[in-house]
């Protein structure tokens, strides 16, 4: 029975940390709150020397301008100094909104030239706040407005309700048009932001992952183990390629005495799983094949990878034992294509016969056979990177290229054989899964 096993919280690489929002949009508006204090500045003091009788006390011209002046210096300070803040804006804005009232009051009311800067004012309001913050400013201006044309302090006539109509009820529109603009524009940013984030998590990990996989690189590397020192009677060529970061390739080697032990396997998949199991099956056969043979270590390890590995990990294998002296072993094929066996003067010959692929079911057994080489044959084992190669014309590589080559090429040393055959497959074909060759040639010991 094949175990599955479930990962519950599947990490993740490392988000990097975002700053907080801001106060959305607090530093758009900061220059103009700072060019405020000096506009508002300007037009009271105009409105002093060219205003309205109301202003003639004596020494409130200049308590005023006074008041005035200082009230500029100190928000324009405070504004370059600290945070923009809800209470500094709703502070700055209060002091504006009696700045100006105070200035429009003075020369006129509904009348006087200087009502549009309770406009700015409200505008302000609804960026800050949107809809109800221009709401709230909007009726607080028409409230000063109704409380200085009822005390009467621009004289007995009263203005027209044309000036009436051309004013009050445009500060409710200006609130409501600037609020909702500026609640369109908080979202727009928001969303700015967010696709920004996104867009900053997904790059970091896609460094963490090209990071993790060029790791996985270096240990798979690391793991394959290089060609044996000559073994007496046998020469031995390696070509190994891995179609991404990391492949599901493999192949080992041991050697005792003069007999010399090979796999080459196939682990299901890509990356870094397949790359797992294949060092794991190398390992495993390092260690265990040379004392339970291969019959033995098919049985095992079938058996671990069916019971500990998720139940799609699957794993083709081709292992032989050889006596270089002799020339004779034995082998056996779980799964795997067939190898190449080319005898000197002869014509290639597929290894045929094979059992399950390794981790399919735990009730399978695995048979070996035997092998003899005489002096100049030529074994070659590979994976289905080589078969499956993609011609031009959408068809596969098949094995019919290889047992055409075999024999123009059994001259060759075996190093010479794997690079040739490699490279008459990258000729013809595009590779789409990994490849991997192992080419053993029977020399005279």
């Amino acid at each position: 029975m094949k175990l599955t096993h479930e990962d519950g919280a599947a990490s993740s690489p490392t988000q990097p940390p975002l700053p907080p929002p801001p106060v959305t949009p607090y530093a758009l508006l900061r220059p103009m709150l700072r060019a405020g204090r000096w506009v508002i500045f300007l037009a009271m003091a105009a409105a002093l020397l060219f205003g309205h009788h109301a202003l003639d006390l004596p020494g409130v011209r200049l308590a005023i301008a006074a008041a005035l002046f200082l009230y500029a210096l100190f928000s324009t300070v405070l504004l370059r100094t600290r945070v923009l803040t809800p209470a500094v804006v709703v502070g700055v804005a209060a002091t504006d909104l009696a700045f100006a009232a105070l200035l429009v009051e003075g020369t006129g009311g509904v009348r006087s030239p200087f009502f549009g800067f309770y406009y700015l004012i409200v505008v302000a309001s609804a960026v800050f706040y949107e809809v109800l913050g221009g709401l709230v400013a909007a009726l607080a201006v028409i409230l000063i407005t109704a409380v200085g044309e009822w005390l009467g302090l621009h004289g007995p006539a009263p203005p027209s309700g044309s000036a009436m109509l051309s004013t009050l009820p445009y500060l409710l529109v200006a609130a409501v048009v600037a609020g909702y603009l500026t609640a369109q524009l908080k979202r727009e940013m928001e969303r700015h932001r967010e696709a920004e984030r996104g867009a900053l998590v997904l790059e970091m990990q896609r460094q963490s992952a090209e990071r993790e996989m060029a790791l996985a690189r270096e240990v798979q590397q690391a793991a394959l183990p290089a060609v044996p020192s000559p073994v007496a009677g046998l020469e031995i060529g390696v070509r190994f390629r891995a179609a991404g970061e990391v492949g599901g390739d493999f192949y080992d080697f041991y050697r005792r005495g003069s007999e010399l032990g090979l796999l080459v396997g196939d682990a299901g998949g890509k990356g870094v799983p397949a790359a797992l199991v294949g060092t794991t099956a190398m390992h495993f056969f390092h260690t265990q094949a040379p004392g339970l043979g291969l019959e033995g270590w098919c049985q095992v390890f079938n058996r671990e990878l069916e019971e500990r590995a998720p139940a799609y990990m699957l794993a083709t294998a081709f292992c032989c034992r050889l006596d270089g002296s002799a020339g004779r072993g034995v082998w056996v094929n779980a799964g795997h294509p067939p190898p190449v066996l080319c005898r000197a003067g002869g014509s290639p010959i597929l290894l045929e016969g094979h059992g399950l692929a390794l981790g399919v079911t735990e009730e399978v057994a695995y048979a070996e056979k035997e092998l003899a080489l005489a002096p100049g044959d030529v074994l070659v084992i590979y994976t289905d990177g080589l078969t499956e190669a993609l011609r031009p014309d959408g068809r596969l590589t098949g094995v019919e290229p290889l047992l055409a080559w075999l024999p123009a090429l059994v001259s060759l040393d075996a190093a010479e054989i794997a690079e040739k055959v490699e490279a008459h497959v990258l000729e013809i074909a595009t590779l789409r899964d990994d490849l991997t060759l192992v080419v053993i040639k029977k020399q005279d010991p």
